[in-house]
C-alpha cells in the first residue's frame, strides 16, 4: 500500500512509537534557545531552552513538557544543516573569548548569558 500525502505529514507530525506529537525546531543564534514557529497542538509559538552555550543545544531535544497540552511532545530539528552553521558560529565566538586567557572575562560572559536566559524565563519569553 502507497502512502498517501496525508500519510507523511502525519509522519512528520506525530511520533507513532512514543505516541506524542512531533514539534520541528529551529535553533535561534542569538540565545542558542529551541524555537517552535508553529506549535501542531496550539499552533502558537513556543520557545524551549538550549543550553544557553555552556551545554549543547542539541542534548535538549527529544520529549519536552508542552505549554499548551499535558502530554508534552518531542522537538525535533527542521534543520540539521541550518542548527551547525548556527552553532559553529556560536561556538567560534566562545571559544574566541575561552582564548583571550582571562579568566574573568569569560566568567563574566558565561554569567551574563545565564543572566539573560532567567530574564527570559521570567519576562515569558522562554515559553
Amino acid at each position: 500500500m502507497m502512502a498517501t500525502r496525508r500519510d507523511k505529514q502525519v509522519a512528520k507530525t506525530f511520533d507513532r512509537d512514543q505516541n506524542l506529537p512531533v514539534n520541528a525546531v529551529r535553533l535561534e543564534p542569538e540565545t542558542l534557545r529551541w524555537v517552535v514557529a508553529r506549535c501542531v497542538i496550539c499552533g502558537r509559538t513556543h520557545y524551549h531552552g538550549g543550553g544557553a552555550g555552556v551545554v549543547h543545544p542539541r542534548r535538549h531535544l527529544g520529549h519536552r513538557a508542552a505549554y499548551c497540552s499535558a502530554r508534552g511532545y518531542l522537538l525535533r530539528e527542521a534543520d540539521e544543516g541550518e542548527t551547525d552553521r548556527i552553532l559553529a558560529g556560536a561556538f567560534a565566538f566562545l571559544t574566541a573569548v575561552a582564548d583571550d586567557a582571562n579568566p574573568e572575562r569569560t566568567a563574566a560572559l558565561i554569567a551574563e548569558v545565564h543572566a539573560q536566559a532567567v530574564v527570559d524565563v521570567y519576562k515569558g519569553d522562554a515559553l
